[in-house]
């Protein structure tokens, strides 16, 4: 189980992090998505016009992955989900984008 120092946290597995972090431990849900970080901006880059843009779409998807947390079966790894979160959020935002430009 992981403990709220991060040398504990470098001997997780990636499972027992996710875990941990849908027990509450907001270090374990940190030290995931920071493992990850360089690969999900470069996700959000490819859907942004500039990179404050690719930060917002990161931000978000960091807020809509912690709050779905919970519902996360370990059928996946933490990764390809975060992934798929931080691609939908970017194609959110851009429907939002393209419906306010319209009006």
């Amino acid at each position: 189980m992981a403990q709220t120092g991060d040398s504990f946290l470098l001997r997780e597995t990636e499972d027992e992090l996710v875990r941990s972090a849908q027990a509450g431990n907001i270090a374990a849900f940190e030290w995931l998505v920071s493992s990850f970080e360089r690969q999900m901006l470069a996700v959000a880059a490819g859907f942004a016009h500039t990179p404050d843009d690719a930060n917002d779409i990161y931000q978000d998807a960091l807020l809509a992955a912690y709050r779905a947390l919970p519902n996360f079966k370990l059928e996946s790894k933490f990764s390809t989900w975060l992934h798929k979160i931080i691609v939908n959020t970017a194609l959110s935002n851009r429907r939002k984008l393209k419906r306010t430009w319209r009006h």
